[in-house]
């Protein structure tokens, strides 16, 4: 899923990650399910705000994927497509619950999209010039919608106008006109700032290693993503605008991981390795959380989290034959 790096033999947590794992009184986990009546093999979730409304995607009927949106509810509502498409996906929802992005595809090209409530409904609109394009985030207010396009240059669209960031792909957007990403060979973790244009670029640096990707940021500057640091791991890091610099997040650890999410409050949600693929809960660098699988899964992907310690995003089987949309609460 995008993981620079993995480890090549099976290794052990160190005491700070062993002393969190997994569901325990502190950390509960439940299961989101596909929309009733549809193929019960896949569903997924990849962001949630304070209001509890998670959004993702979900397997249908016909065997195809639509998006979806749980709203503090376990059985999720279907959000449709583009006229004539396949498949879709919600990727982003904003604080108040009113305007949710992501993608919609036919059978060969993504098409960028946002989903606008109006008297109770959802309605798809394309974004301009959105073809060929795919969705990653959008800032809390809904204004900013980041993404990448032709699989060359990050964009942003600001209140439905697009803006070329650059070269290398968008992943991360807030409402301070900053956005996030990764070009260069190898990978550099960047940020871009359009409050005026020209839009300028800022490389991040790395934890001591050749490469960086950011993935995410928050309204106060603070991004997220993996770094390889010295020891030649990747890690999840925390970068501050303060110190302009990256944290390791899981300091002395031999364990791959690396960041997804961040709320306000810094906390970051993402993955780690202890042996096959897990949810991780990083506490700025002071406390890391396995926060395990579904029972009867095998592995976990964490994707987003909000502000009150909720953290979504999936669990898989060992043969990946059924993925199911995953929601843990961290105390």
């Amino acid at each position: 899923d995008n993981q620079v790096t993995e480890p090549t033999s099976q290794v052990q947590p160190d005491e700070t990650i062993r002393a969190g794992k997994g569901a325990s009184a502190s950390n509960s986990i439940i299961a989101l399910e596909p929309i009733p009546g549809a193929s019960p093999s896949y569903s997924a979730a990849y962001a949630i705000n304070d209001l509890g409304q998670a959004v993702g995607e979900s397997s249908t009927s016909s065997g195809s994927t639509t998006a979806v949106i749980w709203d503090n509810s376990t059985i999720p509502q279907d959000l449709g497509m583009l006229e004539g498409d396949v498949a879709s996906g919600a990727l982003s929802i904003s604080s108040d619950g009113s305007v949710i992005a992501g993608i919609s595809r036919d059978a060969t090209t993504y098409h960028a999209v946002r989903w606008l409530k109006s008297n109770g409904a959802w309605l798809i609109d394309p974004l301009p010039n959105g073809t060929g394009c795919f969705v990653s985030n959008m800032s809390s207010d809904g204004r900013a919608i980041v993404g990448t396009c032709n699989n060359t240059f990050a964009v942003v669209w600001l209140n439905g106008a697009r803006i070329t960031l650059g070269t290398g792909s968008g992943s991360g957007v807030n409402s301070r006109f900053q956005a996030v990403g990764t070009n260069g060979s190898p990978s550099r973790a960047v940020l871009w700032n359009f409050a005026t244009l020209p839009v300028t670029e800022t490389d991040l640096g790395t934890l001591g290693g050749s490469y960086a990707v950011a993935t995410n940021i928050n309204d106060a500057g603070q991004v997220t993503g993996w770094s390889e640091n010295a020891d030649l791991v990747s890690h999840a890091f925390l970068w501050s605008p303060r110190k302009a610099s990256m944290i390791d997040l899981a300091p002395g650890s031999p364990i791959t991981g690396g960041g997804y999410a961040v709320n306000d409050a810094g906390k970051v949600a993402g993955d780690m390795f202890p042996s096959t693929q897990h949810g991780g809960y990083y506490d700025g660098g002071r406390k890391v959380v396995d926060l395990g699988v579904l029972p009867g899964y095998a592995s976990s992907f964490a994707r987003a989290l909000n502000n009150k310690g909720q953290v979504v995003g999936w669990s898989t089987t060992f043969s990946f034959s059924q993925t199911r949309a995953t929601m843990w609460t961290v105390k």
